[in-house]
């Protein structure tokens, strides 16, 4: 019912030629929430609409996984840059994260918070993905990455209050969430349609509660795309968040709905059989749509990928750190050669 009433009021902006931003608020670890969010690409995909993926992950972030697998930053940011000039759908990049594991793609708590679902249907339905976030430094920290240039611009553009590196600064949400409205409105105003973001709820309307602390309207992204004039659609799927105290009434062709699941159905919850009975009821093939079937072949045809982007730039397969542990519980590392890739 979310996804249909999100949709809907997408499609009527599109009616009108007008571009138009549906943001999803979710919880990261909530699969429910994947599943409206699956279910409005499905639909849109359904009308023949135009569509864009939009996800809250660095715009970087395939540098960062190249990091995790043992390449060095300099390496790694000509790979992810060669990669991505062949990449104008940003399919790749969303099946290195489908395909990646814990050792060697996902650096270190950030893969809770890769909804793999929605790139699976964004993927299944040919919508262009966007990884819209700014930059952070993963896996040891959580916060701004002022060496990316396009973060750096920004900061100083908000005249940010940074925080130390290794620090989380208190306008960290207003430079991310100007990084993603900006990225959004660029990418629309060259392609057209529908954009659909998966983020936070915090990110789209700020929230005010014990367990995610005080994210302000001021900062949020409803209030960004409001400045730009771009209209925007801003459905929150959680329901234990309260609105911030500066909270604003829309304007300005806003749209905001306070539709919330509940109970939340979390996927750590979930056996096999309970998220393949949820994708079915849903009207989501689990055949098609659950992302785990695709894991190994997107693996494989991204290592394809990064060979030849290797073999073009002269860049040789570093050696990774392989985790064993004895009978005793001692862990111990050796490197090893990268895998070569699987045959597609």
């Amino acid at each position: 019912e979310i996804a249909e009433k999100s949709a809907q009021k997408a499609v009527e902006f599109a009616a009108k030629d007008q571009s138009v931003i549906l943001a999803l608020g979710e919880q990261h670890y909530t699969f429910s929430h994947q599943v409206s969010q699956a279910l409005v690409l499905k639909q849109l995909d359904e009308q023949q609409q135009k569509a864009t993926l939009f996800m809250e992950y660095p715009h970087n972030h395939l540098s960062t996984m190249l990091v995790d697998r043992g390449y060095d930053t300099e390496d790694a940011q000509k790979l992810a840059e060669h990669i991505r000039q062949n990449d104008p759908h940003g399919h790749i990049a969303a099946k290195a994260v489908i395909g990646g594991n814990t050792e060697s793609l996902r650096g270190g708590n950030f893969h809770r918070f890769e909804s793999m679902l929605p790139l699976q249907a964004a993927l299944h339905h040919g919508i262009d993905i966007v990884f819209a976030d700014a930059a952070r430094v993963y896996p040891d920290d959580f916060c701004m990455d002022y060496n990316d240039a396009a973060t750096e611009k920004i900061a100083q553009e908000l005249n940010a209050r940074k925080a130390p590196a290794g620090e989380c600064g208190p306008d960290d949400m207003l430079i991310r969430n100007t990084h993603m409205a900006q990225s959004i409105q660029n990418t629309l105003a060259k392609k057209g349609g529908i954009g659909v973001l998966a983020t936070g709820a915090a990110h789209t309307l700020g929230v005010e509660d014990t367990a995610n602390g005080q994210h302000c309207y001021q900062d949020s992204l409803a209030k960004r795309f409001q400045e730009m004039g771009l209209p925007a659609i801003i459905a929150r799927l959680c329901g234990h968040n309260d609105l911030p105290s500066d909270y604003e009434a829309p304007e300005n062709g806003q749209i905001h709905l306070f539709d919330k699941p509940d109970p939340q159905t979390l996927i750590d919850d979930m056996s096999d059989k309970d998220i393949y009975d949820c994708l079915s009821s849903n009207g989501l093939d689990p055949a098609i749509y659950d992302p785990r079937n695709f894991a190994e072949g997107y693996r494989a045809a991204f290592d394809t990928v990064l060979r030849n982007a290797e073999k073009d730039l002269g860049i040789k397969t570093p050696e990774m750190q392989q985790k064993t542990v004895n009978h005793t519980g001692e862990t111990h590392t050796k490197n090893v050669k990268a895998a070569k890739p699987l045959s597609v």
